[in-house]
Protein backbone atom coordinates (compact mmCIF):
# COMPACT_ATOMS: atom_id res chain seq x y z
CA UNK A 1 0.00 0.00 0.00
CA UNK A 2 1.09 3.19 -0.92
CA UNK A 3 1.56 6.18 1.75
CA UNK A 4 -1.79 8.00 2.28
CA UNK A 5 -1.60 11.60 0.89
CA UNK A 6 -3.71 14.32 2.82
CA UNK A 7 -5.09 17.22 0.54
CA UNK A 8 -7.12 18.36 2.35
CA UNK A 9 -6.11 22.65 2.92
CA UNK A 10 -8.77 23.38 5.54
CA UNK A 11 -7.21 24.98 8.79
CA UNK A 12 -11.04 24.87 10.09
CA UNK A 13 -11.34 21.62 10.01
CA UNK A 14 -7.72 20.63 11.60
CA UNK A 15 -6.73 18.40 9.05
CA UNK A 16 -3.58 17.68 10.51
CA UNK A 17 -3.42 13.58 9.97
CA UNK A 18 -1.28 13.51 12.95
CA UNK A 19 -3.73 14.35 14.98
CA UNK A 20 -6.74 11.97 17.03
CA UNK A 21 -9.82 12.94 14.77
CA UNK A 22 -13.70 12.61 16.09
CA UNK A 23 -14.66 10.89 12.89
CA UNK A 24 -13.04 9.33 10.09
CA UNK A 25 -15.55 8.35 6.60
CA UNK A 26 -14.44 5.73 4.70
CA UNK A 27 -15.02 5.15 1.45
CA UNK A 28 -14.13 2.63 -0.90
CA UNK A 29 -13.79 3.04 -4.62
CA UNK A 30 -12.69 1.46 -7.87
CA UNK A 31 -13.07 3.47 -11.26
CA UNK A 32 -15.91 4.71 -10.49
CA UNK A 33 -14.82 8.40 -10.66
CA UNK A 34 -17.83 10.01 -11.78
CA UNK A 35 -20.22 8.65 -9.34
CA UNK A 36 -17.33 9.40 -6.55
CA UNK A 37 -17.45 12.93 -7.27
CA UNK A 38 -21.15 13.11 -6.50
CA UNK A 39 -20.37 11.26 -3.23
CA UNK A 40 -17.86 13.74 -2.33
CA UNK A 41 -20.09 16.60 -3.44
CA UNK A 42 -22.64 15.47 -1.54
CA UNK A 43 -20.45 15.64 1.82
CA UNK A 44 -19.24 18.76 1.20
CA UNK A 45 -22.74 19.94 1.67
CA UNK A 46 -23.04 18.40 5.32
CA UNK A 47 -24.06 20.55 8.30
CA UNK A 48 -23.23 20.39 10.94
CA UNK A 49 -20.19 18.48 11.51
CA UNK A 50 -17.99 17.19 14.57
CA UNK A 51 -14.93 19.35 14.94
CA UNK A 52 -12.25 17.37 14.34
CA UNK A 53 -13.34 14.90 10.97
CA UNK A 54 -11.57 13.41 8.03
CA UNK A 55 -12.36 11.39 5.03
CA UNK A 56 -10.81 8.84 3.32
CA UNK A 57 -11.14 7.39 -0.21
CA UNK A 58 -9.48 4.21 -0.63
CA UNK A 59 -8.82 3.94 -3.96
CA UNK A 60 -8.81 0.33 -4.97
CA UNK A 61 -6.57 0.37 -8.01
CA UNK A 62 -8.17 2.36 -10.45
CA UNK A 63 -7.39 3.30 -13.67
CA UNK A 64 -9.50 6.51 -14.42
CA UNK A 65 -9.51 9.81 -13.17
CA UNK A 66 -10.38 8.50 -9.28
CA UNK A 67 -7.30 10.62 -8.21
CA UNK A 68 -8.12 13.67 -9.62
CA UNK A 69 -11.71 13.39 -8.26
CA UNK A 70 -10.24 13.40 -4.87
CA UNK A 71 -7.65 16.02 -5.43
CA UNK A 72 -10.52 18.25 -6.83
CA UNK A 73 -12.31 18.60 -3.31
CA UNK A 74 -9.38 19.44 -1.40
CA UNK A 75 -10.45 22.84 -1.03
CA UNK A 76 -13.78 21.42 0.00
CA UNK A 77 -13.28 18.78 2.46
CA UNK A 78 -10.77 17.35 4.78
CA UNK A 79 -9.50 14.43 2.41
CA UNK A 80 -7.33 11.95 2.33
CA UNK A 81 -6.87 9.37 -0.17
CA UNK A 82 -4.56 5.94 0.65
CA UNK A 83 -3.87 3.21 -2.51
CA UNK A 84 -5.21 -0.69 -2.13
CA UNK A 85 -3.57 -2.15 -5.40
CA UNK A 86 -5.03 -5.44 -4.24
CA UNK A 87 -8.42 -5.36 -5.81
CA UNK A 88 -11.54 -6.29 -3.46
CA UNK A 89 -13.96 -4.10 -1.21
CA UNK A 90 -11.93 -5.89 2.33
CA UNK A 91 -8.96 -5.06 0.94
CA UNK A 92 -9.21 -1.37 0.52
CA UNK A 93 -11.31 -0.86 3.77
CA UNK A 94 -8.06 -2.40 5.96
CA UNK A 95 -5.90 -0.26 3.82
CA UNK A 96 -8.39 3.41 5.52
CA UNK A 97 -8.01 1.13 8.39
CA UNK A 98 -4.66 1.53 8.78
CA UNK A 99 -4.78 5.37 7.96
CA UNK A 100 -7.83 6.11 9.76
CA UNK A 101 -7.68 8.45 13.21
CA UNK A 102 -11.78 8.81 14.25
CA UNK A 103 -12.65 7.46 17.51
CA UNK A 104 -15.90 6.88 15.14
CA UNK A 105 -15.41 5.25 11.81
CA UNK A 106 -18.44 5.89 9.39
CA UNK A 107 -18.18 3.55 6.37
CA UNK A 108 -20.24 4.21 2.89
CA UNK A 109 -19.75 3.43 -0.57
CA UNK A 110 -19.44 5.66 -3.95
CA UNK A 111 -22.70 5.42 -4.86
CA UNK A 112 -24.21 7.22 -2.17
CA UNK A 113 -25.50 11.01 -1.44
CA UNK A 114 -26.52 12.09 2.09
CA UNK A 115 -29.45 13.95 4.26
CA UNK A 116 -27.47 17.21 5.58
CA UNK A 117 -27.47 16.39 8.58
CA UNK A 118 -26.24 12.78 8.14
CA UNK A 119 -23.04 12.66 10.30
CA UNK A 120 -23.84 14.87 12.68
CA UNK A 121 -26.49 12.46 13.63
CA UNK A 122 -24.16 9.88 13.80
CA UNK A 123 -22.08 11.70 15.79
CA UNK A 124 -24.84 12.21 18.13
CA UNK A 125 -26.27 8.51 18.03
CA UNK A 126 -23.11 7.93 19.44
CA UNK A 127 -23.46 9.56 22.29
CA UNK A 128 -26.92 9.18 23.14
CA UNK A 129 -26.55 5.04 22.61
CA UNK A 130 -23.00 4.95 24.57
CA UNK A 131 -23.34 1.17 25.00
CA UNK A 132 -23.62 0.33 20.99
CA UNK A 133 -20.38 -0.16 19.19
CA UNK A 134 -21.82 -0.83 15.78
CA UNK A 135 -24.37 1.61 13.77
CA UNK A 136 -27.10 1.28 10.94
CA UNK A 137 -28.17 3.92 9.32
CA UNK A 138 -31.45 3.95 6.52
CA UNK A 139 -31.15 3.89 2.80
CA UNK A 140 -33.10 4.69 0.58
CA UNK A 141 -32.63 3.10 -2.91
CA UNK A 142 -32.80 6.07 -5.75
CA UNK A 143 -33.60 4.25 -9.41
CA UNK A 144 -31.98 4.94 -13.14
CA UNK A 145 -34.96 6.35 -15.34
CA UNK A 146 -34.09 2.93 -16.81
CA UNK A 147 -35.68 0.69 -14.30
CA UNK A 148 -39.26 0.01 -14.71
CA UNK A 149 -42.30 1.92 -13.55
CA UNK A 150 -42.71 -0.61 -10.92
CA UNK A 151 -39.26 -1.40 -9.72
CA UNK A 152 -39.44 1.32 -6.25
CA UNK A 153 -42.79 -0.14 -5.15
CA UNK A 154 -41.71 -3.78 -5.89
CA UNK A 155 -38.02 -3.11 -4.27
CA UNK A 156 -39.44 -1.21 -1.55
CA UNK A 157 -40.06 -4.97 0.17
CA UNK A 158 -37.75 -8.19 0.72
CA UNK A 159 -36.21 -7.87 -1.96
CA UNK A 160 -35.16 -4.30 -2.24
CA UNK A 161 -33.06 -5.34 0.77
CA UNK A 162 -31.24 -7.97 -0.59
CA UNK A 163 -30.44 -6.55 -3.70
CA UNK A 164 -30.16 -2.72 -2.98
CA UNK A 165 -29.57 -2.51 0.59
CA UNK A 166 -32.82 -1.11 1.40
CA UNK A 167 -32.74 -0.41 5.24
CA UNK A 168 -35.62 1.91 7.11
CA UNK A 169 -36.45 0.52 10.53
CA UNK A 170 -38.60 3.46 11.73
CA UNK A 171 -38.70 7.10 12.25
CA UNK A 172 -36.86 6.78 15.94
CA UNK A 173 -33.19 5.53 16.67
CA UNK A 174 -33.27 2.49 18.92
CA UNK A 175 -31.09 -0.50 19.90
CA UNK A 176 -31.91 -3.51 16.88
CA UNK A 177 -30.81 -7.36 16.93
CA UNK A 178 -29.62 -6.70 12.83
CA UNK A 179 -26.54 -6.39 11.47
CA UNK A 180 -26.32 -2.67 9.15
CA UNK A 181 -25.65 -2.38 5.55
CA UNK A 182 -22.04 -1.41 4.67
CA UNK A 183 -22.96 1.52 2.65
CA UNK A 184 -24.11 3.26 5.67
CA UNK A 185 -22.75 2.26 9.37
CA UNK A 186 -20.52 3.20 12.02
CA UNK A 187 -18.03 1.45 13.92
CA UNK A 188 -16.13 2.63 17.09
CA UNK A 189 -12.61 2.29 16.30
CA UNK A 190 -11.52 0.94 19.35
CA UNK A 191 -13.42 -2.50 18.11
CA UNK A 192 -11.08 -2.73 15.27
CA UNK A 193 -8.14 -4.03 18.15
CA UNK A 194 -7.16 -7.14 16.40
CA UNK A 195 -9.79 -6.81 13.79
CA UNK A 196 -10.17 -6.39 10.55
CA UNK A 197 -12.46 -7.06 7.25
CA UNK A 198 -12.68 -10.63 5.93
CA UNK A 199 -10.51 -10.81 2.55
CA UNK A 200 -12.44 -13.69 1.44
CA UNK A 201 -15.88 -11.70 1.54
CA UNK A 202 -16.60 -8.54 -0.06
CA UNK A 203 -17.23 -7.13 -3.71
CA UNK A 204 -14.72 -7.58 -6.22
CA UNK A 205 -14.28 -4.77 -9.17
CA UNK A 206 -17.59 -3.60 -8.42
CA UNK A 207 -18.97 -7.35 -8.66
CA UNK A 208 -20.16 -9.65 -5.86
CA UNK A 209 -17.83 -12.59 -7.53
CA UNK A 210 -18.47 -15.47 -4.65
CA UNK A 211 -19.33 -13.87 -1.65
CA UNK A 212 -20.87 -10.19 0.22
CA UNK A 213 -21.13 -9.62 3.62
CA UNK A 214 -17.64 -8.23 5.33
CA UNK A 215 -19.94 -5.80 7.02
CA UNK A 216 -22.64 -8.80 8.22
CA UNK A 217 -19.28 -10.90 8.97
CA UNK A 218 -17.81 -8.43 11.37
CA UNK A 219 -20.85 -7.35 12.53
CA UNK A 220 -22.42 -10.06 13.89
CA UNK A 221 -18.24 -11.00 15.35
CA UNK A 222 -18.81 -7.87 17.51
CA UNK A 223 -22.80 -8.70 18.32
CA UNK A 224 -21.21 -12.59 19.31
CA UNK A 225 -18.34 -10.86 21.31
CA UNK A 226 -21.24 -8.67 23.43
CA UNK A 227 -21.31 -5.20 21.58
CA UNK A 228 -25.11 -4.28 20.46
CA UNK A 229 -26.18 -2.00 17.49
CA UNK A 230 -27.81 0.90 17.30
CA UNK A 231 -30.20 1.85 14.33
CA UNK A 232 -29.83 5.85 14.12
CA UNK A 233 -32.99 6.98 12.34
CA UNK A 234 -31.49 10.62 11.13
CA UNK A 235 -27.96 9.38 9.54
CA UNK A 236 -29.97 9.09 6.33
CA UNK A 237 -28.71 7.95 2.76
CA UNK A 238 -29.73 7.75 -0.58
CA UNK A 239 -28.12 4.87 -2.77
CA UNK A 240 -27.52 5.57 -6.23
CA UNK A 241 -28.37 2.70 -8.31
CA UNK A 242 -26.80 2.09 -11.70
CA UNK A 243 -28.98 1.40 -15.15
CA UNK A 244 -26.75 -1.99 -15.29
CA UNK A 245 -28.26 -2.74 -11.60
CA UNK A 246 -31.65 -3.18 -12.71
CA UNK A 247 -31.35 -5.68 -15.73
CA UNK A 248 -32.35 -9.14 -15.13
CA UNK A 249 -28.90 -10.94 -15.35
CA UNK A 250 -27.70 -8.91 -12.74
CA UNK A 251 -30.59 -9.62 -10.05
CA UNK A 252 -29.74 -12.76 -10.87
CA UNK A 253 -26.02 -12.54 -9.75
CA UNK A 254 -26.24 -10.50 -6.65
CA UNK A 255 -28.88 -13.06 -5.54
CA UNK A 256 -26.79 -15.76 -6.18
CA UNK A 257 -24.18 -14.07 -4.62
CA UNK A 258 -26.40 -13.33 -1.85
CA UNK A 259 -27.39 -17.12 -1.46
CA UNK A 260 -23.65 -18.08 -1.44
CA UNK A 261 -22.71 -15.34 1.19
CA UNK A 262 -25.03 -17.06 3.46
CA UNK A 263 -23.87 -20.10 2.64
CA UNK A 264 -20.01 -19.35 3.32
CA UNK A 265 -21.64 -17.34 7.10
CA UNK A 266 -23.34 -20.26 7.77
CA UNK A 267 -20.29 -22.75 7.12
CA UNK A 268 -18.37 -20.17 9.61
CA UNK A 269 -21.18 -20.60 12.36
CA UNK A 270 -22.36 -17.29 11.53
CA UNK A 271 -25.73 -18.01 10.66
CA UNK A 272 -28.05 -19.15 13.62
CA UNK A 273 -29.80 -20.77 11.27
CA UNK A 274 -28.28 -22.96 8.82
CA UNK A 275 -30.15 -24.66 6.29
CA UNK A 276 -29.25 -28.66 5.26
CA UNK A 277 -27.97 -29.11 1.65
CA UNK A 278 -30.53 -31.48 1.30
CA UNK A 279 -33.23 -29.48 2.62
CA UNK A 280 -31.60 -26.28 0.29
CA UNK A 281 -31.59 -28.52 -2.65
CA UNK A 282 -35.21 -29.36 -2.58
CA UNK A 283 -36.53 -26.05 -1.75
CA UNK A 284 -34.54 -25.05 -4.97
CA UNK A 285 -35.46 -27.86 -7.30
CA UNK A 286 -39.41 -26.46 -6.24
CA UNK A 287 -38.21 -23.48 -7.45
CA UNK A 288 -36.69 -24.62 -10.58
CA UNK A 289 -39.91 -26.37 -11.57
CA UNK A 290 -41.69 -23.18 -11.05
CA UNK A 291 -39.57 -20.80 -12.71
CA UNK A 292 -39.74 -23.26 -15.56
CA UNK A 293 -43.46 -22.49 -15.43
CA UNK A 294 -43.29 -19.19 -15.13
CA UNK A 295 -40.13 -18.63 -17.47
CA UNK A 296 -42.35 -16.58 -19.80
CA UNK A 297 -43.91 -14.08 -17.69
CA UNK A 298 -42.40 -10.29 -17.16
CA UNK A 299 -40.07 -9.82 -14.14
CA UNK A 300 -42.46 -8.38 -12.58
CA UNK A 301 -44.85 -10.76 -11.90
CA UNK A 302 -42.14 -13.77 -11.33
CA UNK A 303 -39.71 -11.48 -9.31
CA UNK A 304 -39.94 -13.18 -6.00
CA UNK A 305 -39.65 -17.03 -7.77
CA UNK A 306 -36.78 -15.44 -9.63
CA UNK A 307 -35.33 -14.16 -6.82
CA UNK A 308 -35.46 -17.23 -4.43
CA UNK A 309 -34.69 -19.33 -7.17
CA UNK A 310 -30.94 -17.87 -7.78
CA UNK A 311 -30.81 -17.40 -3.97
CA UNK A 312 -31.26 -20.88 -3.63
CA UNK A 313 -28.98 -22.35 -6.63
CA UNK A 314 -25.90 -19.56 -5.12
CA UNK A 315 -26.76 -21.26 -1.40
CA UNK A 316 -26.58 -24.93 -2.63
CA UNK A 317 -23.45 -24.61 -4.99
CA UNK A 318 -21.15 -22.93 -2.22
CA UNK A 319 -22.60 -25.41 0.44
CA UNK A 320 -21.39 -28.32 -1.80
CA UNK A 321 -18.08 -26.67 -2.45
CA UNK A 322 -17.31 -26.84 1.21
CA UNK A 323 -16.05 -23.56 1.86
Amino acid sequence: MEGARWLSRRSDNHTDPTNTMDVTIIIGTRNRAESLASTLHSLSGLVPVPDHWEVIVANNGSTDATSAVVASFAARLPVCEVHEPRVGRSHALNAALRRATGSLLVFTDDDITFASGWLDAYWRGQGEFPDAGVFAGPIDPVFPPEAPAWFPEAFARYEGSMLYGRLDLGPRSKVVDRDPFGGNMAVRRSLFHNRSFHSGFGLVDGKAVSRLGEETLLSFELRRAGVSVAYVAGARVRHHIRPEQVEERWIADRARAYGATAAALDLLGVAGTAIKVRSTTTRWLRYAATMNAVRWLPLRQRLRTSVEYYKLQGYRAERQRGR
